[in-house]
């Protein structure tokens, strides 16, 4: 298992689209930061805040002050959640491309004839998965943050811990969706549906639909029903996004992310090495 895991990371990273992929992500957010931050500082600027910074209150005739949070007040870390959203699309585009490439090549026909090294693959590709998404997001965060300090005339880093946990979240999401990616790829033996479903997600096309099912299905159930709390690649994209004012709400969305990384990363490799099997590889 950990010589496979070696080979299959080895190659990963003698993989050019490795490295194309991680900078096309890179220079997408330097040019779009550019081009948006002269507009992102007018609407701060512009931007009633949300409460003084403290008030003074006198209390059975103590006077006290009282130091408020002003966490609903124009917040720039939430401009750089939004441009680590874009590595959802690197990580389905990056796995598509390794697997269809190691499915299309004349070791992996002679290997793959057996159920263990199948789930052996399988596994050491959804390794490779994880540590793509690792780099990708680190990498996205890194990026956010550095052209938000340099461009960004009222940021601040008051928020870096929620700015963490949200990426920590966005991690454990990718790994799933790496992994459904992977799946994909394999099981139709082309890099087209995996690239295909991510363009629909990112342009709303999957919202819009999934929308229409979850209202058909909450009136069949008379209770709400929300598709994207129950498939990694929608929730990443619609629902995770975490509050700096509930810090409830926080925990659950992170314990719900970690649920569906979990759950679906096992369902994809699990179908993966049971479905694939030798005469499948063309």
């Amino acid at each position: 298992m950990f010589n496979v895991i070696r080979m299959e990371l080895h190659r990963m990273f003698r993989t050019r689209s490795f490295y194309i992929t991680l900078a096309v992500n890179v220079i997408l957010i330097v040019l779009l930061f550019s081009m948006m931050a002269s507009s992102i500082n007018e609407g701060f600027a512009a931007a009633p805040p949300a409460a003084e910074n403290s008030v003074t209150q006198n209390v059975e005739g103590l006077e006290m002050e009282m130091v408020l949070d002003n966490r609903y007040g124009p917040n720039p870390m939430n401009v750089c959640f939004s441009f680590t959203g874009w590595s959802i699309l690197f990580v389905v585009i990056f796995m598509a491309c390794f697997v269809g490439r190691f499915y299309k090549d004349g070791f992996c026909k002679n290997v793959m004839g057996s159920r263990g090294y199948r789930f052996r693959f399988q596994m050491a590709q959804s390794v490779c998965a994880v540590l793509y998404s690792v780099v990708n997001i680190i990498l996205a965060g890194t990026v956010s943050l550095l052209m938000a300090k340099a461009l960004i005339q009222s940021f601040t880093f008051a928020y870096l811990d929620i700015f963490c946990l949200n990426l920590f979240g966005q991690f454990l999401l990718l790994c799933a969706v790496g992994s459904f990616s992977a799946f994909l790829t394999e099981w139709t033996r082309s890099t087209v549906p995996a690239i295909v479903y991510i363009f629909l997600l990112s342009t709303n096309i999957v919202a819009m639909m999934t929308s229409y099912i979850d209202s058909h299905l909450s009136d069949w159930l008379h209770k709400e029903f929300v598709t994207a709390n129950y498939l990694p690649s929608l929730y990443f994209t619609n629902q995770f996004l975490l509050d700096v004012s509930d810090s409830a709400k926080n925990n659950a969305m992170l314990l719900h992310a970690t649920l569906l990384s979990l759950v679906f990363f096992v369902i994809y490799n699990v179908a993966g090495s049971a479905l694939i099997t030798k005469r499948d590889i063309k």
